[in-house]
C-alpha cells in the first residue's frame, strides 16, 4: 500500500498507518489529518462498529475518507470484514455492500465525468490477471465517476448534507503489482496508484 502511495508523488511524512485490526482510533486522533484512506484486509477490524462511527463523526465534521470496496464493503464470509455504525447506517457511503468476485481481467471503462480532479493523469486502470471488486450499484445520491469495462462502478463519491466530508469508494484491491505479484493486484505500469492519490487529495480538499 505504502508503495501505491509513494509512487504516485506521495510523501510518507504527511501519512500515518494504523492497523485498525488491532486498535480503533478516536475521533479526536482521525481530525488530526485532512483525509483517512480506509481498506480492510486480511483480518478483521477490532471493532467495525466503532471504527464506522468514529468515521460517520470524522466526515460529519468535514473530513474526507476514501474507502476500497475490496473486504472493506465485502458481504462474503457473514461480512466479517466490511465496515459498520453509523458510517454505513447513516447512508454515507456511495457504493452498497455486496460480495466480492474474482472477476476475469478486468480495465477501465466509461468514464462518466472526465473532467473531475480525480480523474486527472487518467488514461489506464487495469488489474494481472484477476479483478477482485464487488459487483454491485451506487447507492442513492452516489455518483459514478467512472465504470469498470463491465458496467459496474469503479469509482463513486457521495457528499451528504448536512454533512461537511466527502467519501470516496474506489471498487478495486488497492495492492499494485510492484509491492505484490499475486494475480489479484492492480497493473502498476497503468495508472492505479495516481488514482488513488488523486482520490486522497480530492477529498481532503472539497
Amino acid at each position: 500500500m505504502k508503495s501505491s502511495i509513494t509512487s504516485a508523488g506521495i510523501s510518507l511524512d504527511n501519512v500515518t498507518v494504523i492497523d485498525a485490526s488491532k486498535r480503533t482510533p478516536s475521533v479526536r486522533e482521525m481530525k488530526r489529518y485532512d483525509s483517512i484512506f480506509l481498506r480492510s484486509g486480511c483480518s478483521p477490524f477490532k471493532d467495525a462498529t466503532k471504527l464506522g462511527d468514529h468515521l460517520f463523526d470524522f466526515v460529519k465534521q468535514g473530513g474526507g475518507l476514501v474507502i476500497c470496496a475490496f473486504r472493506t464493503l465485502d458481504l462474503t464470509s457473514n461480512g466479517a470484514y466490511d465496515i459498520k455504525g453509523k458510517i454505513i447506517d447513516e447512508a454515507l457511503i456511495p457504493l452498497k455492500k455486496a460480495n466480492f468476485a474474482n472477476d476475469v481481467k478486468r480495465g477501465l471503462g466509461e468514464v462518466i465525468q472526465a473532467q473531475h480532479p480525480i480523474m486527472k493523469g487518467i488514461s489506464t486502470f487495469d488489474c494481472e490477471s484477476t479483478t477482485r471488486h464487488i459487483p454491485t450499484n451506487n447507492t442513492q445520491g452516489g455518483k459514478v465517476i467512472a465504470k469498470w469495462n463491465n458496467d459496474y462502478p469503479l469509482i463513486t463519491i457521495k457528499k451528504k448534507k448536512p454533512y461537511f466530508g466527502t467519501v470516496v469508494v474506489l471498487n478495486i484491491n488497492p495492492i499494485s503489482s510492484r509491492s505484490c505479484s499475486g494475480s489479484c493486484s492492480f497493473n502498476s505500469e497503468s495508472d492505479g496508484s495516481l488514482l488513488i492519490a488523486n482520490s486522497i487529495e480530492f477529498v481532503a480538499n472539497y
